[in-house]
């Protein structure tokens, strides 16, 4: 931060410069980010974003009442990201139904399922499966938890799916 206070700058190509040694994961990735999406396989839904996929790098949250189709979609998602990766399941709320997720088209035999005790248990697993490219296409069911995501573990996990150009679900 002080070399920014310090060395004013001279021009656009010098800050960037500087930028990247500081915050290397800010600058050259994010661009290079733009240019890379998860196809989910629903035309309609891939139309939605600037390169027909949810971009990589990514935490998403999907949100809806009760019976509104999240645990659906989620599956559908894991699905077409599963053919192209191992996805992980990280089941929080114990509901994971197999019979329903292989009816949506989930892999079983390639899905990870993982069962950690607490919320920051599950993040910082999701971060270490994503540090060690273990998956890159991770679901959070955090479904029935009434705890508050911790601000710092929830900026780490997003630094290393952006990083691992990874995708972070959250049910």
């Amino acid at each position: 931060m002080n070399d920014l206070i310090d060395n004013t700058p001279r021009d656009l190509a010098e800050l960037k410069r500087l930028i990247q040694r500081k915050w290397p994961e800010a600058a050259g990735l994010a661009s290079e980010r733009l240019n890379l999406a998860f196809p989910t396989g629903l035309p309609a839904l891939d139309s939605l974003f600037p390169h027909h996929g949810i971009p990589c790098g990514q935490l998403i949250e999907i949100t809806g009442g009760p019976s509104s189709g999240k645990t659906t979609l989620l599956f559908i998602l894991l699905a077409a990201l599963g053919r192209s990766g191992r996805p992980v399941y990280l089941d929080l709320s114990r509901s994971f139904f197999p019979p329903a997720a292989a009816a949506c088209g989930v892999d079983l035999d390639r899905l990870l399922i993982v069962a950690p005790a607490t919320v920051p248990i599950a993040l910082r697993v999701a971060e270490l499966l994503l540090q060690h490219n273990t998956a890159s296409w991770i679901a959070l069911d955090l479904v029935g938890q009434s705890e508050i995501l911790p601000a710092i573990m929830l900026h780490r996990l997003r630094l290393k799916a952006t990083r691992t150009r990874g995708l972070v679900l959250f049910l």
